[in-house]
């Protein structure tokens, strides 16, 4: 689809980052092109590159979203 809104999934929960991806992509607005479990793989993917939004956990290990 054109014009998808491009996302990374920041959660630590690996099932739920594969729902949220799994439901995210169904809906045909938008396209996870990554995913982290924590902030610091969060920012070693920012490095090559911005994606449009970040969806992120509000409770993560060791950094809060």
């Amino acid at each position: 689809m054109k014009n998808q809104i491009s996302l990374i999934v920041v959660e630590d929960d690996l099932d739920e980052q594969q729902l949220l991806k799994e439901a995210l992509e169904a809906s045909g607005h938008f396209s996870v092109i990554n995913m982290a479990s924590h902030r610091n793989e969060l920012m070693k993917q920012l490095d090559s590159g911005i994606p449009d939004a970040i969806l992120c956990a509000y409770h993560l290990p060791a950094q809060n979203g």
